[in-house]
């Protein structure tokens, strides 16, 4: 029974690599404008904690 599950598992486990290989392509298009992105809301994020710890220090 185990064994079976295990071949079931296997076998999922190798489709979703498949799928993620085929994905891998347009993916690294898109990690170039997420990465930017990602600076982007970084930048954003230290100035809204800025002004957090602001707040919580004028409470």
């Amino acid at each position: 029974m185990s064994k079976f599950s295990f071949k079931n598992s296997k076998k999922r486990f190798q489709n979703n690599l498949n799928d993620f290989q085929k994905h891998t392509a347009s993916s690294k298009k898109s990690l170039i404008h997420f990465k930017s992105t990602t600076w982007f809301i970084r930048k954003e994020m230290t100035v809204v904690n800025s002004r957090l710890n602001a707040g919580v220090k004028g409470l």
